[in-house]
């Protein structure tokens, strides 16, 4: 019986974290302006980003997307995010070669420290932030995200890429 107390406990403080949730607003610009998103449980999902390269002619490609994500406020809670990542896959033709991904966070108009991968040969592209943000209790949160991809005499796959992965991690936590 205990056990049953217990897992049926568990059960509702997960419903109740849920539904804690609010749906964000997401808006796209630049190569992304026809982006999705995917808002499930407390990860959001980016994806239709128009960021695939393909530069094999010795010049610099490059594409740039904007992402807005407004999350609005709850009464008795904070929001958290964190755990961004961005994944692509780089195929790098040339010794001279290469395939970039650059990252740039704003969290309530501060803006954060970008991260950035850098390839010269085939293999996979990863920019990650374990860290981002907290609002104080009762506020919204606006996280802009801009996303810089450039390829010399290479391609870079993210939206093909496996993983196809650009997310966040935003969490409504109880004040104290």
């Amino acid at each position: 019986m205990k056990k049953a107390i217990f897992v049926s406990s568990l059960l509702l403080s997960g419903l109740v974290s849920a539904s804690a949730f609010a749906s964000p607003t997401v808006r796209f610009s630049g190569v992304c302006a026809n982006g999705d998103f995917d808002a499930s449980g407390i990860e959001i999902g980016y994806s239709n980003l128009n960021l695939d390269l393909d530069e094999s002619n010795g010049k610099i490609a490059s594409a740039e997307c904007t992402i807005t994500t407004t999350l609005p406020a709850r009464h008795g809670f904070r929001i958290t995010a964190s755990d961004f990542k961005l994944q692509a896959d780089a195929l790098v033709s040339d010794p001279n070669g290469l395939a970039s991904v650059f990252v740039n966070h704003r969290f309530n108009g501060q803006d954060l420290n970008g991260v950035s991968a850098i390839t010269r040969k085939d293999g996979p592209l990863r920019a990650q932030q374990l860290t981002i943000g907290a609002t104080g209790c009762d506020k919204p949160v606006e996280l802009r995200t801009v996303v810089k991809v450039k390829a010399k005499n290479a391609i870079v796959l993210q939206q093909d890429a496996l993983a196809r992965v650009v997310s966040y991690k935003l969490q409504y936590v109880q004040c104290p």
